[in-house]
């Protein structure tokens, strides 16, 4: 095709020669000034094979008619193909078929482009909107109970149950009111409503006088760390159970090994008996 100067139309169409093929045709149709005619149709030409054959129409100038209808790329393959076309001044092409490739809003765009200075016929498949992609968001973590974010911050900070409540009381009298309970978490940077000040009050101000003193501070952190000795209970306790599982399936597996060594060596006995002397 390359030294050949009196073709003018080729079809090679029903091929399947794929990628080779089309980098062939792309290596050749720079050097071939005759080739009017070019029909590629269901030749397996995917994307990579389309980048291999479109390197040659960047400078082709006789090229008047191609069949692309029937191989495997994206409509964003269809997308480069006429940018090429329409960055290569000295195309010749006026028909272009792949009518079964659809096309999305970026490829009408360049033909509508085209359409304004080109004399190219396109026929495509049917035109499919883009589906935006949505970023990934991942769910909301669930809310953590103030009264652990605020024995968290204790531990953190290595203070004692006194030098919580001494940070809160800005009175110095020993006990903690709501509004500098409310005011010690908002300087820890917990976040609590009126109404969750409220309940926090209440599970911590054991004798409803108002007020959160150093016993209540302790008896509080007591309910915390059971909590937590209880969570870590039930991990413990399922990692318990997953291991006792997996060595009840290798007991069982044995087992039946056992099983099959002992059925096996009786046989050969039984066997060795039942020989001919």
């Amino acid at each position: 095709m390359k030294a050949n100067k009196c073709l003018r139309s080729l079809n090679v169409a029903w091929n399947g020669f794929g990628k080779e093929g089309a980098k062939a045709l792309g290596e050749a149709l720079p050097e071939n000034d005759s080739l009017t005619e070019l029909d590629v149709t269901n030749n397996r030409i995917n994307a990579n094979g389309m980048a291999l054959f479109m390197i040659g129409l960047r400078t082709n100038e006789t090229l008047q008619s191609l069949k692309l209808g029937m191989n495997p790329f994206s409509s964003e393959v269809a997308k480069h193909l006429l940018l090429i076309i329409e960055a290569n001044e000295k195309c010749a092409l006026t028909h272009l078929e792949m009518s079964d490739v659809s096309v999305d809003e970026d490829v009408v765009a360049v033909l509508e482009r085209l359409a304004g200075n080109r004399h190219l016929s396109v026929n495509h498949g049917k035109i499919v909107r883009k589906v935006p992609e949505k970023p990934y968001v991942p769910p909301p973590l669930p809310p953590r109970d103030p009264l652990e974010l605020m024995f968290e911050f204790k531990y953190e900070h290595g203070y004692r149950t006194l030098d919580l409540l001494m940070r809160m009381d800005k009175d110095n009298n020993m006990v903690v009111d709501r509004e500098e309970f409310k005011n010690g978490l908002l300087e820890m940077d917990i976040e609590a409503d009126d109404d969750q000040i409220d309940e926090l009050m209440s599970r911590l101000d054991t004798n409803s006088d108002g007020n959160i003193d150093y016993s209540e501070f302790v008896q509080g952190e007591k309910e915390y760390g059971s909590r937590q000795k209880r969570h870590m209970n039930m991990q413990t306790l399922g990692k318990i159970r997953s291991l006792a599982a997996a060595m009840l399936k290798l007991r069982v597996k044995a087992h039946m090994n056992d099983a099959e060594t002992r059925r096996l060596s009786t046989q050969n006995t039984e066997s060795k008996l039942t020989a001919p002397k």
